[in-house]
């Protein structure tokens, strides 16, 4: 069993203390695949690196000298880094089987360990090629049949599907899961994949360096469906607003315009009436203009 009481981690930096672990209490029992996510930067890998006796806690009830430390890493904890931290030239059943070696463990008792190992996560046909014959996902998969030929009692894996496609990631996240059950041991898994965190027997979410039960995947989602109904809702009332604002502009606009055409319609008619009335006035001109001549000629005939 993996059991924290009260952990705290507290580092200053520029000038700063920073609460990466504050006062964390967890308990795994043997059988169980706990899976661990957060935000980046929330203290995930500061709190592995302090179970696995990486690092120092602020508080410490009874230390572990360096030489117990390094017992208790090689003889109990299998450890998936975010970073494979493979031998370079070495073949992927050197690098399984390392840490075995490590343990003063013999060479061929440490090959057949870890040989069934590199079959479990894919890599049957692959034993001899180096880190460098292989793609990234083969060099991670090396990397947790590493952690896993020492038959740990408790596995720290860090990220360990990051660099593997959704079907790899979830026969790791299986395997991880079969080898807790299959074994009593204890896994804590760091992860950012929501499907694969799906996976585990529990979940849980480390913030602001303090540990809270994780909403449970199909809550989060209804959560983040009604969010987006909501949004949706929101738009669909914009956009209608959008077009009865549309709509009344388009009215005011044609009645604008019917009173345009109505103001040049009475514009026309009087331009009419006063074409009419200047006729008459030059009709009336005209006749005037004839009667005068007519009265003119009269007076000159006569004597």
């Amino acid at each position: 069993m993996l059991e924290l009481n009260g952990v705290v981690k507290h580092y200053h930096s520029a000038g700063e203390e920073v609460r990466a672990i504050d006062g964390v209490s967890l308990t795994i029992a043997p059988g169980e695949l706990v899976a661990l996510h957060g935000p980046s930067g929330s203290g995930k890998t500061t709190l592995l690196l302090l179970i696995a006796a990486l690092l120092k806690p602020k508080r410490e009830i009874s230390a572990l000298s360096e030489e117990q430390a390094c017992d208790f890493r090689f003889e109990e904890v299998g450890f998936v880094y975010q970073t494979t931290r493979l031998m370079a030239h070495a073949s992927a059943l050197e690098n399984a089987a390392r840490d075995l070696l490590l343990g003063q463990v013999g060479m061929r008792e440490a090959r057949a360990r870890a040989i069934p190992w590199l079959e479990r996560v894919g890599l049957a046909g692959s034993l001899t090629r180096t880190p460098e014959q292989l793609s990234g996902g083969e060099r991670q998969r090396v990397a947790i049949a590493r952690a896993l030929a020492g038959e740990p009692r408790l596995i720290l894996a860090d990220e360990p599907t990051g660099n593997l496609d959704s079907v790899r990631s979830q026969e790791i996240v299986e395997l991880l899961g079969s080898v807790a059950h299959e074994r009593e041991a204890c896994v804590l898994l760091v992860t950012h994949d929501v499907e694969a965190a799906a996976l585990a027997d529990r979940r849980l979410e480390l913030r602001d360096g303090t540990l809270h039960d994780a909403p449970a995947a199909g809550a989060s989602g209804g959560v983040e469906a009604g969010k987006g109904g909501v949004e949706a809702g929101r738009s669909g009332g914009e956009t209608g607003r959008s077009g009865a604002e549309a709509g009344r502009g388009g009215g005011e606009t044609g009645r604008s315009g019917a009173k345009a055409g109505r103001g040049g319609g009475d514009a026309g008619r009087g331009g009419g009436e006063a074409g009419r009335g200047g006729g008459e006035t030059q009709d009336s001109v005209q006749s005037g203009s004839s009667g005068a001549e007519a009265r003119s000629g009269q007076r000159a005939a006569t004597p």
